[in-house]
Order: structure tokens, then C-alpha cells, then sequence
């Protein structure tokens, strides 16, 4: 069963908005775009709550939803032995799936 993605094609990649080499790097936005910078995907802004390492952490975790997603595809198509375990994962996994894509 083949679908069609919604969201703007991978990869992406976050970003300072500022150079890391200047002084208020730590202070800067984040932002999340397409490699090659073409299309921008979000903005972290800052919250004095979390540390910078943990906004660069988040934005890293959303850049790579996109090839998450696609390990998702390519682990279901797999053909693993049966087990519940296995179904139990393979209903989560669809289950996303179809909420990331619109579906569910």
C-alpha cells in the first residue's frame, strides 16, 4: 500500500540563526529547513527554560523525522516472523503512520 507524503521531502537539517562561533549563538534561533536551504519546516524560538544543547537536541529530533518516518516504511514492509510482540509494534507503527500522513 503506497501512500503519499504530505510533508515537504527530506532531509532536513536545523540550524543557528546566527554562526555557532559568535557570541550569542546560545542565544540565537533554531531553525529547521530543507538541506540546501530551500524551504523552511519550523522555528524553535527561545524558552528560558531549556538549555540551548536542549533546543539543538529537539531541533535535531524533528530534522530527522523525515527518514524516521521513511525506517518506519521500510521495517513494516519487512517480513518478520509472527509474533505478538511484533504485531503489537506493527499496530503502533501503522498507527503513526497514519497520524503523521493525515490518516488517522
Amino acid at each position: 500500500m503506497a501512500t503519499r507524503s504530505r510533508h515537504t521531502p527530506g532531509p532536513w537539517r536545523a540550524e543557528n540563526e546566527s554562526a555557532e562561533d559568535q557570541p550569542d549563538a546560545g542565544n540565537s534561533d533554531i531553525w529547521i529547513g530543507t538541506d540546501g536551504g530551500g524551504h523552511s519546516i519550523a522555528h524553535i524560538g527561545r524558552d528560558p527554560g531549556l538549555t540551548h544543547d536542549q533546543h539543538m537536541a529537539n531541533a535535531r529530533l524533528i530534522a530527522k523525522a523525515p527518514e524516521l518516518l521513511a525506517v518506519i516504511h521500510q521495517m513494516l514492509a519487512l517480513r518478520a516472523p509472527a509474533t505478538i510482540e511484533h504485531d503489537a509494534a506493527r499496530q503502533v507503527a501503522r498507527a503513526l503512520i497514519a497520524e503523521i500522513e493525515g490518516g488517522g
